[in-house]
């Protein structure tokens, strides 16, 4: 291809990403997917006025606020400076910060790959569920925040046979991989495994010396945040909030090939594992060691930070296929294979699409909107409940996709009993007690009335209404549970569009 075709469809690439992106949040009446922590978080240092406070108001539970807070305190200046609501923040913002990290991907993806393959592996990146919807979700704002700066340094420092960074280049990615750090502290684990696979060369010296640049500038970015840490004691916590390394599942998370997120047409993981093949085939191991890398470290645990690698290799796969098409097609006219060509990457782009627009019908999909009439229900706890009331949100999902029960706290500004989110903060022993309550409560799903009161027989419990999971889910969550409430002592306090809530009678 020509310079002018590579960049326009690198830029085709772009365009594609950016829509894929849009498309849930402006459908959407509300905010998507998770972040009610960062609401609160958000509100908690726009009441005072822009400075961190010890601890955050989340669920009532004392988490102390030792979460990188760069993002978390640039969205709060922003909100102040504009006068906008912490929620359309959270619509809003992390929008924004996805479309930004997929313009750094495909820096990193022309710094790596051949102009063609890096067109291809940025339209898959555009085009994966999992590399956008934890971004774009409300509780993308940290994630997409630190992974832009990640993306950003590896690409920095990415070398080709030949090349070596200088020690100023060194510095700038140092510089980056600190603000990553401030913003997430996964990503800046990304961040590091990418720089330092990727920039790896010979002699090993001037390669070291360049890394502790990298690596002082780094820690000095991070040290007033440090130093807080220090001086507040939240150390403990932070080590305690990473300590759940589990290298086992993230190998099998890496063999099941299930890391796009499409649930079905899953045209960008063919190619990915086409990659993967024709890299170690062409002893070119850089990338696959980084995927291998992400995966045992524990950072591709949500699948967001595991697709850019995926999304280098799909690159490299589609030159690989198209190759293998073209040598196949040989004896064909030069139209014939021009056409075949084309029809061939026509249907793939319409089946990626499918795949990726379809992505909403996933149980566990983050595209999922928080409607405007459960935010309503959630105001009223607020405004009528007592203020040392208990709620249950009914769940059987995970905690980590548990969205409604993570935003229920942040809006209705109660202590909900089996939301988990934050208590990672408060230690391992803090963490399991509000883990085993969530299990506690997701072992009544689909159970009666009866079995939530024996969890606390003082709590409001918040019945969401509709489709909570997306086309093909269930139109009443619990229906049991609803059909048995005034036999289990509870008296119907609120019943809006978005939800019934029950108090205990009596």
């Amino acid at each position: 291809m020509s310079l002018t075709t590579e960049r326009f469809a690198l830029g085709v690439a772009l365009l594609i990403g950016v829509v894929v992106r849009a498309a849930p949040i402006i459908g959407a009446d509300s905010v998507v997917g998770d972040g009610g922590l960062w609401f609160a978080m958000i509100d908690d240092i726009r009441a005072a006025g822009l400075t961190i406070p010890a601890t955050t108001s989340y669920n009532d539970l004392g988490i102390p606020f030792v979460y990188p807070p760069a993002a978390l305190l640039g969205t709060s200046a922003l909100g102040e400076l504009f006068g906008i609501p912490t929620i359309e923040l959270l619509r809003w913002a992390p929008l924004a910060l996805s479309i930004l990290g997929l313009a750094a991907f495909a820096w990193l993806a022309v710094r790596t790959l051949n102009p063609a393959a890096a067109a291809a592996a940025t339209l898959a990146y555009g085009l994966m569920p999992s590399g956008y919807g934890w971004l774009v979700a409300g509780g993308g704002l940290t994630r997409g925040a630190g992974l832009i700066f990640a993306l950003l340094a590896a690409g920095l420092v990415a070398t080709r046979p030949g090349q070596e960074p200088t020690w100023r280049t060194a510095a700038v990615a140092g510089a980056l991989l600190g603000l990553s750090a401030l913003c997430h502290p996964q990503t800046a684990i990304f961040g590091i495994l990418a720089c330092v696979i990727l920039s790896w060369h010979r002699p090993a010296r001037p390669w070291l010396i360049n890394a502790g640049i990298a690596a002082a500038v780094a820690f000095v970015v991070a040290l007033p945040w440090l130093i807080g840490l220090v001086a507040d004691g939240g150390l403990a916590a932070v080590f305690g909030a990473g300590g759940r390394w589990e290298p086992v599942t993230g190998v099998i998370r890496l063999v099941n090939l299930r890391f796009s997120a499409a649930p079905f047409m899953d045209v960008v993981a063919i190619a990915a594992v086409a990659g993967v093949v024709t890299s170690l085939a062409r002893r070119r191991f850089r990338i696959p060691i980084l995927l291998v890398a992400v995966y045992v470290a524990g950072v591709g645990g949500g699948e967001f930070m595991a697709a850019p690698v995926w999304a280098l290799l799909a690159g490299t796969g589609v030159m690989s296929l198209a190759f293998l098409m073209r040598r196949s097609l040989h004896d064909a006219s030069r139209p014939l294979t021009r056409a075949v060509l084309v029809g061939t990457a026509v249907v793939a782009l319409f089946l990626a699409l499918i795949g990726s627009f379809g992505s909403t019908t996933d149980k566990s999909s983050k595209l999922h909107p928080l409607p405007v009439s459960q935010i309503e229900a959630m105001e009223w706890i607020r405004d009528n409940a007592a203020p040392d009331a208990v709620v249950i949100v009914p769940s059987d999902e995970v905690w980590g996709f548990d969205d409604i029960g993570e935003w229920l706290p942040a809006i209705a500004e109660r202590h909900s009993i089996g939301t988990v989110q934050g208590s990672e903060w408060l230690g391992r022993e803090g963490f399991r007690s509000q883990l085993e309550r969530h299990r506690d409560v997701r072992a009544c799903a689909g159970a009666t009335a009866e079995c939530y009161r024996e969890i606390d027989p003082t709590a409001l419990i918040f019945v969401p209404k509709g489709q909570l999971n997306g086309l093909f889910s269930p139109e009443d969550c619990c229906p049991a549970l609803r059909e048995t409430l005034e036999d289990a002592g509870y008296e119907i306090v609120f019943d809006g569009p978005g939800a019934t809530i029950a108090a205990p009678s009596g």
